[in-house]
This record gives structure tokens, C-alpha cells and sequence, in this order.
């Protein structure tokens, strides 16, 4: 008596298939691949997003902190200038 059969399994039994073709794909597979899909576009979206805000940042050049400064200054001013027409 060979090994297989000691265990109750025939030796020249077939293995059942582990491909898709042999089972059947419920619902909530596909729910969760549609739902990692669309994850994973909303990932690379906004991946874009930020690399779009980094070159628009570079852009600014060093000359950023002057230019933002020179814009606090007109905004303080313009600011004084409505303040002192409604006082005086």
C-alpha cells in the first residue's frame, strides 16, 4: 500500500485549480477592486496636484519673500488709509 492511500488520498488524484476560471468572483471582490481603483486615481491626482503646487512655488524664484513683503506693506497702508477716513 503506498503512502497516499494510508491517508485516504488516491496518488493520481487531480489537484484542483487555483485559477480564476474555477471559482466564482462575489460581489464584494469586485466592490473592493472598484473601490482600490478608485483610490488609487484619486492618489495619483493628487500626487499631480502637489508636484503642479511645487513648480508653481519654484517659479516664485528668491526673490519671493521681497515681493510678499512689498504686498503686506501695501495691504498695512491701504488698511491705515480706511481706518483714517472713517475717523477723520
Amino acid at each position: 500500500m503506498s503512502q497516499a492511500r494510508v491517508h485516504g488520498l488516491s496518488a493520481l488524484q487531480p489537484t484542483p485549480s487555483l485559477g480564476i476560471e474555477s471559482r466564482k468572483v462575489t460581489k464584494m471582490e469586485v466592490i473592493g477592486l472598484t473601490i482600490s481603483i478608485a483610490s488609487l486615481a484619486g492618489l495619483f491626482q493628487t500626487a499631480v496636484d502637489r508636484f503642479q503646487y511645487v513648480q508653481f512655488a519654484k517659479s516664485f524664484g528668491a526673490g519671493f519673500p521681497d515681493q510678499l513683503s512689498e504686498i503686506g506693506q501695501f495691504l498695512s497702508a491701504t488698511h491705515a488709509m480706511g481706518r483714517n477716513s472713517r475717523t477723520g
